[in-house]
């Protein structure tokens, strides 16, 4: 019976996984069903091999299967795409924001719950009468053939490169389809070798050091050529505003432009800097991606598949608020949220942030829905710290009020004001409670705005989306369809549609105004990394060799992300076929290797 049962479990084990979160299942191609055949097999060997009764190890893997895959059916109805090896992680941070979603089992999770509990009583049954014995008898014999399958799992892992062998190359914003197309465990496996970083190619520290400190020398002589421009230092806020988003990028959507009326009027704003689009690296969640890359300048393209926040260490690591301390500027954060979310409150006193403001300094807030605070209650705490801190002082906060589920009923229930709907969107009920909640946002900034005007001291404001929402996935296929033809379905541009937020650099002094008399449209296109090194630029204060670095290499690669990067030829790439660009890539990813791996205090 072992070898029945080692063929038959795995195979039990991956529909079971793929039934309850996978529509496409029936429609895999063969060779993509063996694949992960052939996974769950090293897995369900193992296993029997590990324990004294096979049943044990039969009812291990089939709860592996189904908890997994009721985990991911519920991952891709509230965040728009598949688990990640880092969700792993991050399972203390979502808890803390479960409340909001309804995670009541679908019919087909059920069914394949109580079908694993089936059988596993029937194995423990078989081996209780001593049907279902173990092969071979002796448990050191099994022991010793569990480690050397361990060890064959882990060689796979570490020296086969799985996208290359079975011929996938991932697509963020394909991620489901490609979950559903080519199975999740495989697709959990390529995300997993994402994880591990090599060394760049080409890679020399004394190389890198060098090339740090000419630009280190650039920042100290443009200080000495004009001391003056370095007198008048600037507060600087910058909000990274929750799930903040136009989502006309996805195809023609009338509302965005009537319920972000105050945001997209600021582009005719004498204030205003700079405005356009700026491309994260997530979408639906994940927002600490977005806050590395703007605080650090480093990019999650070289750190693909990772949380940073949760898997690097950032002591004695370069930062925005570090770099910005050695000028004498106080260091502040605020996210008016469980301060351990996403170990910010270890991150940010490792990144330098002097304090920082979590949900206890938030006595007095209003609650937009289920118990997040509203961004004007935000904006009116970040104003008092602002006023308290004569010294020029850089504020970053979160925000968490447009943070999901969007439901409707609890918008009403809370008595918000629900905005009006076009009669083609109305069926979207989440899409009109997320429209609500940006015509919120959108009043909030203009109340923020209107506050900053007043204060006499000169300050920057920086203003973006984390990412985007993750809305009913029939209303982005229609947005899309609407907007877009077939043939684009697969290409990068579209695909990065679904990671564009808008962005806004925006100032209350006149002596800050922009000067570029040929950049009449200040509208770009740029991305997290290279958010940070703008607001400096704007604040006209001593800039970091990195933030000199980057503005030169913002020159040739507008805008990049986890998926690919946007070029000065107006294309999107790929980072497999970078082209011309290949040096300028492997030169910035050299670079960060060194900040975030090898560059001591």
């Amino acid at each position: 019976m072992f070898f029945p049962v080692l063929l038959l479990i795995p195979l039990f084990s991956f529909a079971l996984c793929e039934a309850c979160c996978n529509s496409r299942l029936l429609r895999m191609k063969p060779i993509y069903l063996l694949y992960n055949y052939l996974i769950w097999f090293l897995a369900g060997a193992f296993l029997l091999c590990l324990f004294p009764f096979p049943a044990m190890g039969v009812t291990l893997l089939l709860a592996f299967a189904v908890i997994f895959g009721i985990a991911n059916y519920f991952i891709i109805r509230f965040r728009r795409s598949p688990i990640t090896p880092s969700d792993l992680l991050a399972i203390g941070t979502a808890a803390a924001v479960s409340d909001a979603y309804d995670i009541t089992p679908p019919f087909r999770c059920i069914l394949a719950a109580a079908a694993a509990i089936l059988l596993s009583v029937l194995s423990f049954v078989l081996n209780f009468k001593a049907i279902l014995l173990p092969f071979p008898k002796s448990w050191i014999v099994r022991l010793v053939l569990a480690a050397l399958l361990l060890v064959l799992m882990f060689f796979i892992l570490q020296k086969t490169d799985l996208k290359k062998l079975v011929n996938i190359q991932p697509k963020p914003y394909r991620a489901i389809l490609q979950s559903e197309s080519y199975g999740f465990l495989l697709m959990f496996l390529i995300e997993l070798q994402k994880l591990m970083i090599p060394t760049p190619g080409g890679y020399k520290r004394y190389k890198v050091k060098t090339r740090l400190r000419h630009f280190d020398e650039l920042a100290e002589a443009a200080e000495n050529e004009n001391p003056s421009k370095y007198q008048v230092q600037p507060s600087l806020i910058t909000i990274m505003n929750e799930s903040f988003s136009d989502l006309s990028v996805l195809g023609p959507f009338p509302p965005a432009s009537r319920d972000l009326a105050f945001f997209k009027a600021l582009k005719n704003d004498k204030g205003t800097l700079l405005t356009g689009w700026t491309f994260v690296s997530t979408r639906g969640g994940g927002t600490a991606r977005t806050e590395f890359e703007y605080l650090t300048g480093n990019s999650m393209a070289f750190v693909p598949g990772s949380i940073p926040y949760l898997q690097y260490d950032f002591r004695n690591r370069p930062s925005m608020p570090k770099e910005l301390s050695k000028q004498g500027y106080r260091t502040i954060a605020m996210h008016p949220e469980n301060r351990s979310n996403w170990r910010r409150d270890k991150v940010y006193a490792a990144m330098g942030f002097e304090h920082f403001y979590d949900i206890s300094a938030y006595p007095e807030a209003r609650e937009m829905i289920y118990g997040h605070t509203d961004d004007r209650s935000n904006y009116e705490e970040l104003l008092r710290v602002l006023e308290k801190n004569t010294d020029p002082v850089f504020i970053f906060n979160v925000t968490m009020q447009n943070h999901g589920s969007y439901d409707l009923e609890a918008m009403k229930h809370a008595k918000k004001e629900i905005v009006e709907m076009e009669k083609e969107f109305k069926r979207y009920r989440d899409v009109t409670a997320f429209e609500s909640l940006m015509k919120a946002s959108d009043d909030a900034l203009r109340f923020l705005v209107k506050s900053l005007r007043k204060i006499k001291r000169p300050v920057i404001l920086t203003f973006f989306g984390d990412h985007q929402p993750a809305l009913d996935g029939d209303f982005e296929a229609f947005l899309e369809a609407k907007g877009r033809y077939p043939d684009e379905a697969d290409s990068i541009a579209l695909g990065e549609n679904y990671f564009k937020v808008p962005f806004v650099i925006w100032t209350n002094s006149p002596a800050f105004y922009r000067r570029d008399k040929d950049l009449d449209d200040p509208i770009a296109f740029l991305s997290p990394n290279f958010l940070g090194a703008q607001t400096t630029r704007f604040a006209k204060i001593r800039r970091s060799a990195m933030d000199l670095y980057l503005d030169g290499l913002n020159e040739q690669i507008l805008a990049m992300n986890e998926t690919g990067f946007l070029a000065d030829d107006g294309e999107w790439h790929a980072y497999d076929k970078p082209g011309e660009y290949s040096a300028l890539l492997n030169g910035y990813e050299c670079i960060q290797y060194y900040r975030m791996f090898e560059k001591k205090k």
